[in-house]
């Protein structure tokens, strides 16, 4: 992602990843390294268990797990407004977060 002088909101994030990934709606494992930091197999025992930070699913048991960018969006920014508020909380004389 590239760095703005704006906070980016969902819908930039999610932008963003329909550039790099073509399409709304990809497979797990196309994103299991890049966004998660996690070999394929791991992500989907966690989409199995339900224990990613966003919903996974598949139509039938035996086709590859899917995921839909704008769920992958809303986990990005909600964790960058999570990092964003522990920054600013550890600066010292920081005023009080935005968010």
């Amino acid at each position: 992602m590239k760095a703005s002088t704006k906070p980016a909101t969902i819908a930039d994030i999610e932008q963003e990843l329909l550039n790099r990934f073509g399409s709304s709606e990809i497979p797990l494992k196309e994103i299991s390294k890049e966004v998660l930091n996690m070999m394929p197999r791991v992500a989907a025992e966690k989409a199995a268990k339900r224990t990613l930070p966003f919903p996974a699913h598949r139509l039938r048991n035996r086709l590859p797990w899917m995921v839909t960018l704008k769920d992958v969006a809303t986990a990005i920014f909600d964790a960058r407004c999570l990092a964003q508020k522990e920054w600013e909380a550890a600066q010292p004389n920081s005023p009080s977060p935005q968010h």
